[in-house]
């Protein structure tokens, strides 16, 4: 991802590219005085077709951003991800949410105290609720309280209430809340049918978290075969020795 410094550049030559386009195209004729037109219009113009076109290379950047970060969640590479994240945030040191998306890969990669100071810093930020990904994150931040303690906070709750709240999750946040409010509510059904599905996903948290919360749901509907498959699975899981086989509430695995 280019530099705030280099992107800046370039929107300034665009802007005076466009501005000595529409010179050609409507010249000043002999005779003819410094009009509104040129007094007003065409610069109007001519930062607007500039900014568009920043706008739309900046929404195509951002894609092709997400999409090689999400290719290194989704092979569990956590380094290479934040080394991208790292480079990105040294180049635009001011975009919040690059900073929210560096917590959220801290939290998959199971660095739980090194999340939850970076959640704190960000929390406090005026601009932080306006990222498009803060309730991911504060999502993750429950899931992690809960697992810690074994309470499960829900603050998305009242954004789930809205119209279009999923436009506020992705996928796999939704699931985890899901997972997690179904869990609390003792809704050992949808518990299942949630969790199921996260333990699909190829991160080791999502494999990690949703192991746990079978286990331990099976265990509460007395099925002690499907309850132990998931407990040695969570046992097993690569996580389970960064996050101290920590498993709603309990420090340690017993």
């Amino acid at each position: 991802m280019p530099n705030r410094f280099v992107e800046t550049s370039g929107f300034i030559l665009l802007l005076f590219a466009i501005f000595g386009i529409f010179a050609v195209l409507f010249p000043v004729t002999a005779g003819q005085s410094f009009t509104v037109l040129y007094a007003y219009i065409v610069p109007v113009v001519a930062i607007i077709f500039s900014y568009a076109i920043f706008y739309f290379y900046a929404q195509r950047r951002n894609r092709r951003f997400a999409r090689r970060l999400s290719q290194y969640v989704s092979c569990n590479d956590y380094q290479s991800a934040l080394e991208l994240l790292n480079q990105a945030i040294d180049g635009h040191p001011k975009t919040v949410w690059l900073q929210v998306e560096r917590a959220i890969i801290v939290g998959l990669s199971g660095e739980m105290e090194r999340f939850y100071a970076l959640f704190a810093v960000l929390h406090d930020n005026k601009a932080f609720f306006k990222q498009h990904n803060c309730w991911r994150l504060i999502v993750q931040n429950d899931v992690f309280d809960l697992l810690a303690t074994g309470c499960y906070p829900g603050t998305v709750n009242e954004k789930m209430k809205e119209k279009q709240s999923d436009r506020y999750l992705s996928i796999d946040s939704l699931l985890l809340h899901k997972t997690a409010q179904a869990y609390v509510d003792r809704d050992f059904k949808n518990v299942i049918s949630a969790a199921s599905t996260l333990y699909d996903m190829k991160p080791y948290f999502y494999t990690y978290f949703s192991a746990v919360i079978l286990s331990k749901s099976y265990n509460e509907t007395h099925d002690d075969e499907k309850s132990l498959f998931y407990k040695t699975a969570y046992s097993s899981n690569p996580l389970f020795v960064k996050l101290n086989g920590i498993q709603i509430g309990v420090a340690s695995a017993s």
